[in-house]
């Protein structure tokens, strides 16, 4: 998805949809096809307290690793049940990427970095699924990233191939345009152009495992046909979003 649509912009014994507490939209939700991952996206670096941060009952233990300076911050969910409102930041990566993170009010500080050399400027998010797991959604211009925060640190869901699990938000690849949350659950959008300006929308379920290393397309649903480009489902079909989570209201971006 392009710049401009960042402001309308995861079982015990097997794979479960995840649910998104309050994620379903008003209108019907648009669809995307096939979010399946794509295969040439680079595989984020994790950093910090990924491993290190156990997570306790007064929150995730602090790490060594703080909020970088000259970082976009904003604050956001409690991701470590403490109860306490934390911080998403993002800042730029060691090299050309970008890095992705949260601290704690506990003190701990974990991130993950993707190397991009998009220039729509990246931004994402975290938001929370089933009411208790939360997960960030970073999107870099052709591409979105998902991350399952877990054990106080991220973890990045892979496909079948063993690749990153990413969203296509382009249809590059013939895989996606958007990734949303409809019907309390996370899911992928492809909005294909059917010819005068008018458009079909599908949206495919995320299916992840409990532990969130691991991320199926599941279900896959039309929204609707012969949808108009300024169809409110089109354009959701074409941002990144979780309910009413965007980047404009919830997130943080990282400009120039």
């Amino acid at each position: 998805m392009r710049a401009h649509r960042l402001g309308a912009l995861g079982a015990a014994a097997g794979l479960l949809a995840l649910v998104v507490t309050g994620c379903a939209p008003e209108q019907p939700a648009p669809v995307s096809s096939t979010a399946a991952p794509s295969h040439s996206a680079p595989r984020p670096t994790p950093s910090g307290g990924s491993s290190s941060a156990s997570p306790v009952e007064t929150g995730c233990s602090p790490t060594d690793e703080t909020t970088p300076a000259g970082a976009v911050t904003r604050q956001t969910i409690d991701v470590d049940g403490d109860g306490r409102a934390d911080t998403e930041w993002i800042a730029p990566g060691e090299s050309s990427g970008v890095r992705f993170g949260v601290t704690t009010a506990s003190g701990a500080t974990f991130s993950y970095s993707v190397d991009t050399g998009s220039p729509v400027a990246p931004a994402g998010f975290v938001v929370t699924l089933n009411g208790a797991q939360s997960i960030s959604l970073l999107s870099v211009g052709r591409e979105a990233f998902e991350h399952v925060i877990t054990d106080c640190g991220f973890v990045q869901p892979t496909n079948l191939q063993g690749q990153p699990y990413t969203f296509d938000l382009e249809n590059l690849r013939g895989h996606g345009t958007g990734v949303g949350c409809v019907d309390n659950s996370l899911v992928g959008f492809q909005a294909t152009p059917t010819g005068n300006d008018r458009y079909t929308v599908r949206r495919t379920v995320i299916e992840l495992s409990e532990n969130g290393d691991a991320a199926r397309n599941g279900e896959t649903t039309t929204v609707g046909t012969g949808l108009s480009a300024d169809d409110p489902r089109v354009v959701m079909a074409q941002s990144v979003t979780c309910g009413e989570a965007t980047v404009s209201s919830s997130g943080v971006t990282l400009e120039g």
